[in-house]
């Protein structure tokens, strides 16, 4: 192999090592091409941007917790993703066919799913509830089914370059246990706690307005000697009904 042939061989190798590790406040993936959640695209045309400028760009950005460096083919310019969320899903893979992908999910984002990641570290003392292969080998797939599933605490993911089998694993433990060294192997453990950021804010209650108080008054004592004389009523006329004073009367139905 030519030197100029392993100088291209080296950074991919390189990124690849490094899935499942801590840096910069980021879970490291790799070559690991997400799909969706895209809240921002950028093309790095200026020389000398590369992933870094990606990494910055999202963590300059509040509403970013994960990012996808990705140039389609050595004669394109490369293109910066930044998303809300690192949601796995369908369109997750590492064999997307493109020249160069570099992504990264923030570690804030998995305290904000109630957990604690740590780089070279497994989760020992606790039951395995169970283990899976994560077939798109995602670090941050672990942390998301172990948030879904009930009575996980805590979960190890190992990459395929540390794993036996050559596959990435996940397993899926009912208490967060105790942490020992692995180099390679990243772990999260937590409450399993509802997400922060995801609770929805019950609308505060409004004051009951107070309707304003009565003032009640004591009943004035009446002094009989003051009030008007009583009106007396007209003498009656022919047999007919009294009539009220005041009432008209015409003469022709006399």
């Amino acid at each position: 192999m030519s030197l100029a042939a392993a100088a291209t061989l080296a950074p991919a190798a390189t990124v690849q090592s490094s899935v499942g590790q801590i840096a910069n406040g980021y879970i490291q993936e790799g070559d690991l091409y997400r799909s969706g959640n895209i809240i921002r695209t950028t093309t790095l045309s200026s020389p000398g941007q590369d992933a870094g400028t990606c990494r910055a760009l999202c963590t300059a950005n509040g509403d970013c917790n994960a990012y996808s460096y990705v140039q389609e083919t050595a004669s394109r310019k490369p293109v910066c993703y930044q998303r809300m969320i690192a949601l796995p899903n369908q369109g997750t893979t590492r064999s997307h066919g493109y020249s160069t992908v570099v992504s990264g999910t923030k570690t804030s984002w998995a305290r904000e799913l109630g957990f604690t990641p740590h780089a070279n570290s497994r989760v020992t003392g606790a039951k395995l509830l169970r283990a899976f292969v994560s077939r798109q080998d995602d670090p941050f797939e672990c942390i998301q089914v172990c948030k879904r599933e009930t009575g996980c605490q805590s979960a190890s993911y190992v990459p395929a370059q540390v794993a036996a089998k050559k596959q990435a694993m996940c397993m899926l433990y009912d208490a967060p246990g105790t942490l020992v060294s692995a180099p390679g192997v990243l772990s999260a453990s937590g409450s399993n706690a509802p997400p922060l950021s995801l609770k929805k804010r019950r609308p505060q209650a409004q004051p009951t307005a107070v309707p304003p108080r009565r003032t009640i008054e004591a009943p004035r004592r009446i002094d009989p000697r003051k009030l008007a004389p009583v009106e007396k009523k007209a003498p009656a006329d022919g047999g007919e009904p009294d009539q009220f004073p005041g009432e008209m009367h015409d003469p022709q139905a006399a």
